[in-house]
């Protein structure tokens, strides 16, 4: 019988506009999957925010009740 995997939900988030962050949701979310990758965990959800004032994000608020 095979051993089911653990499942993961990673979180990446940018809170700024700056030109040398615009590639740093790109990198959060590689680096996020290849250690669930990495760990032979089952990946099930990503939560992605990026940078915009006074946004509500109730699907990231999930994650942590």
């Amino acid at each position: 019988m095979e051993e089911e995997k653990l499942r993961a939900v990673y979180y990446a988030r940018c809170s700024t506009e700056e030109e040398n962050q615009k590639d740093a949701l790109v990198r959060q979310a590689a680096e996020a999957e290849e250690a669930i990758r990495a760990r032979g965990w089952r990946l099930v959800d990503a939560y992605v925010q990026s940078y915009k004032k006074n946004m509500f994000y109730p699907k990231i608020e999930r994650l942590f009740i």
